[in-house]
């Protein structure tokens, strides 16, 4: 049995091409004030770009 390789939902694309592109940021430098060897400000980045709750 293979497994699906799209989306169900619009909304979940969305989503996880927000977190590719939020990744791609913090690894390109745009956000200045996350080092790459800062795991928590790269998390405290990706919460407060999806509002997600700390």
């Amino acid at each position: 049995m293979k497994a699906k390789q799209s989306f169900r939902e619009f909304q979940a694309a969305r989503r996880t091409i927000d977190g590719y592109e939020a990744m791609h940021m913090i690894r390109k430098g745009q956000a200045r004030w996350v080092s790459d060897d800062d795991v928590r400000k790269q998390n405290q980045f990706i919460d407060q770009l999806f509002d997600l709750a700390a």
